[in-house]
């Protein structure tokens, strides 16, 4: 039986961490990283939102480990800083992060050429139409991910969307 993307992203978070690691404020990240580097991520409204309120934020990391290690942390959160993690997504990426997580990991694996497949069961979150993806053709200008999608039903064939368009059933 083919595990889904869902199943195989879950299985490679490492499940040890116990108590969530607040990212970095900008003091830490000054004291921490070389100054061209501090200025770059003081001024991402991505980082900055997370050295200000202290609550993580799911986005593109440089290494898929990295990525990883947020993700888990992510799920350490409470409810409540899940919710407001949740409410800046949607203001950012035009979706929640847990809907954004096994999109953002599949493109480490695109970038590494390796082949993408996901799971049956995603749809269009402006129209409700189910279908799946047949392949992921890279980011756009605004560097969201494009995914093409096999829509399931005939009449609407195939169609293309950006990452924060789909959401899981």
């Amino acid at each position: 039986m083919k595990k889904s993307i869902i199943a195989i992203y879950e299985s490679v978070l490492p499940q040890e961490q116990a108590k969530y690691e607040r990212p970095w404020s900008l003091e830490q990240m000054k004291a921490e990283l070389d100054p061209e580097t501090f200025a770059k991520l003081e001024n991402d409204p991505v980082h900055r939102w997370r050295a200000d309120t202290g609550i993580e934020l799911i986005h593109k990391e440089p290494s898929v480990e990295e990525f990883d290690r947020i993700c888990s942390n992510w799920k350490l959160m409470s409810p409540e800083q899940k919710e407001l993690s949740d409410k800046k997504s949607n203001e950012l990426f035009g979706a929640g992060n847990e809907a954004r997580m096994p999109y953002l990991r599949m493109e480490y694996d695109f970038e590494k050429g390796m082949p993408v497949k996901i799971k049956d069961g995603l749809r269009c979150r402006q129209s409700g139409k189910p279908g799946k993806i047949i392949a992921v053709k890279g980011p756009d200008e605004h560097g969201w991910m494009l995914y093409k999608v096999q829509m399931d039903d005939p009449a609407l064939g195939t169609v293309q969307f950006r990452s924060g368009e789909l959401e899981k059933i």
